[in-house]
């Protein structure tokens, strides 16, 4: 059975990274697809290249612009 992971993302790329690294290790990453909401965080801080690190893993990232958030 294959289970998701939905997680909220704002500003954190280290701790993303580390959290990343830190589940990479299960032996249920097979069955697994994380979903990384993005809410509009900085350039230095973007997600853009993750596949680059994280090539084994199945993440789809969910990026609202500045211009598109209405909320706070």
């Amino acid at each position: 059975m294959k289970f998701s992971i939905a997680m909220p993302y704002y500003n954190r790329r280290k701790l993303l990274l580390n959290t990343l690294a830190s589940i990479s290790t299960s032996a249920l990453i097979n069955d697994c697809e994380f979903i990384i909401v993005d809410d509009a965080s900085d350039e230095s801080e973007s997600l853009d290249n993750l596949s680059q690190f994280y090539s084994h893993l199945d993440i789809k990232v969910f990026k609202f612009s500045k211009e598109e958030k209405w909320w706070t």
